[in-house]
């Protein structure tokens, strides 16, 4: 009897272990299920609101591709002040954009696509930095210069390789905890001719920074004799069938230009005859340049009032531009 008492109580002994056993296991197992459903949980909870974020990113990113493709397409008919502003707003949006690429590298998404996108963003905004400075630095926008050769068409490059780098990375979450779907970018502006667009903007004579222009002086040959209490706008001339007529005009800004020198001679009594001129000439930067005007037709006796003015670019104050004299010509005989 001790025996089978012994061995019942083995037995006993093994059941309850076996059922402990058990226990554990089925809490253990209960435990770990619940784990891995609420790391699901929280996996498809960041993927989500990732995918809220990376829409908006690229939604705003597609936006700017577009207004820019717009403001290069009618920046040749647009006026300077206009076309300035709207990229100013232009750089603001793209670095709304850089930054809110920024804050999505945290938190960590499976795959590493918000680095991805990070990285695209970061690529496509530098592009688009390029084809920004290369509309205004040629147009002498002040802090901004112009990037070098070949940048331009290498930013065109480098936004068709963010385009396919995200086409290539956009679904990478569609199998993931929330099945997401990252959207591609309407990203058509490495599609278009960027540096004929550019080139057509920064050609526009209008778009241009007004040069500042001054005449320096004014020499009339043959040589006007003292001119007594009139000063320096009498011109007094010996008699003569002629005058050979200088204009020396000074570019005062850091901008290139094209100038026309005009002169007038208009009678004031019964001699001579009314004369129109005009030359054109190109003025670079800080630089001078002279105008001749040779054998311009006066009579003996004649009175006359010159003017002479410089049109193309705004005077460097008022008045620097144009000049006026009375014409006396001593009568033969």
């Amino acid at each position: 009897m001790a025996r089978k008492s012994a061995v019942r109580r083995k037995r006993q002994f093994q059941v309850l272990t076996a059922l402990l056993v058990l226990a554990v296991i089925v809490v253990f197992g209960r435990d770990v299920l619940r784990a891995a459903h609420d790391s699901r949980s929280a996996r498809e909870s960041r993927n989500t609101s990732f995918a809220t974020l990376a829409t908006a990113i690229i939604s705003s990113s597609s936006s700017l591709d577009r207004d820019t493709i717009s403001l290069l397409d009618s920046a040749p008919s647009m006026s300077r002040s206009t076309l300035l502003t709207s990229w100013t707003e232009l750089e603001e949006r793209a670095r709304d954009v850089l930054q809110s690429a920024e804050h999505a590298r945290e938190p960590a998404i499976e795959t590493g696509i918000n680095e991805k996108l990070t990285s695209v963003m970061t690529l496509r905004i530098a592009a688009w930095e390029t084809i920004r400075q290369s509309v205004e630095g040629p147009l002498g926008v002040p802090d901004v210069t112009t990037p070098p050769s070949g940048a331009l068409n290498q930013a065109v490059v480098n936004l068709q390789t963010a385009n396919v780098a995200w086409e290539r990375a956009h679904g990478a979450l569609r199998h993931r905890p929330g099945h997401v779907r990252l959207p591609l970018g309407a990203w058509t502006l490495p599609t278009l001719d960027v540096p004929g667009l550019v080139h057509a903007a920064i050609t526009t004579t209008a778009l241009r920074p007004n040069a500042l222009v001054a005449i320096n002086a004014v020499s009339v040959n043959p040589q006007p004799l003292p001119s007594g209490s009139a000063g320096a706008t009498a011109l007094v001339l010996l008699p003569t069938s002629s005058v050979e007529l200088g204009v020396s005009v000074r570019n005062g800004s850091t901008t290139d230009t094209t100038i026309s020198v005009h002169a007038t001679l208009t009678p004031t009594n019964r001699l001579g005859k009314a004369v129109t001129l005009r030359a054109t000439s190109s003025l670079r930067a800080s630089s001078n340049t002279a105008v001749l005007f040779s054998e311009v037709p006066i009579t003996p006796g004649e009175r006359a009032i010159l003017r002479i003015w410089v049109s193309g670019a705004a005077p460097t104050s008022k008045g620097a531009a144009n000049r006026t004299y009375t014409v006396k010509v001593a009568s033969a005989g």
